[in-house]
């Protein structure tokens, strides 16, 4: 999940604060927030665009590596009209969490199947790891709970189903460790 969002350059969050996060939340934004300080690119230099926003006030002390900036909205907004190339990757990145929203709400609105949802929620998350069509190992982040709120059902649910995709033979996990073993297949349940 975090390899997704460290890829974006820039990475705009909105609306910090806004919805409450849980303890594992906080700790997964985190731990972006010092992956992207700390990685390394190609031009020493540049580290990556990450735009935070928020309607609340913040104390400027940040608790990894770095420095908070908290910028108002019109002085935000005249340093995109001045900085084209910043306004146009700012752009680009709203566009793909417009595009990333759309994709969570007609999967949520229009599939009926839970088992669906999680096969689209696997493939989403082999998809950020690379486009192998055999076996994919992932380290599982998140609790049945957890996924079970992106995919609109249960624990309970999401626990029967990764039983029943074990069974099937889609899938195999120890621990938190997390083997796609036959992506086709979850393909076509996601198309059928």
């Amino acid at each position: 999940m975090l390899g997704r969002y460290l890829a974006y350059d820039p990475l705009l969050i909105d609306e910090i604060g806004y919805v409450e996060m849980e303890p594992t939340q906080v700790g997964l934004f985190f731990t972006l927030m010092h992956k992207r300080h700390c990685r390394k690119q190609p031009d020493p230099d540049s580290r990556g665009i990450t735009l935070c926003a928020s309607c609340l006030q913040f104390p400027s002390a940040t608790v990894v590596p770095g420095q908070a900036n908290f910028i108002a909205a019109d002085a935000l907004l005249q340093f995109l009209l001045d900085y084209a190339e910043v306004a146009l990757r700012v752009a680009q990145q709203l566009s793909r969490n417009y595009y990333s929203s759309y994709e969570e709400i007609r999967t949520l609105g229009l599939t009926n199947s839970p088992g669906r949802r999680f096969a689209k929620f696997l493939l989403g998350w082999s998809a950020e790891r690379g486009d192998s069509s055999h076996s994919l190992q992932m380290h599982l982040v998140l609790t049945h709970e957890e996924i079970a709120e992106m995919i609109g059902t249960t624990r309970e649910t999401v626990s029967r189903l990764f039983s029943d995709f074990k069974m099937k033979q889609f899938i195999q996990s120890t621990g938190s460790s997390l083997v796609i073993l036959n992506k086709s297949a979850l393909e076509g349940m996601v198309q059928a």
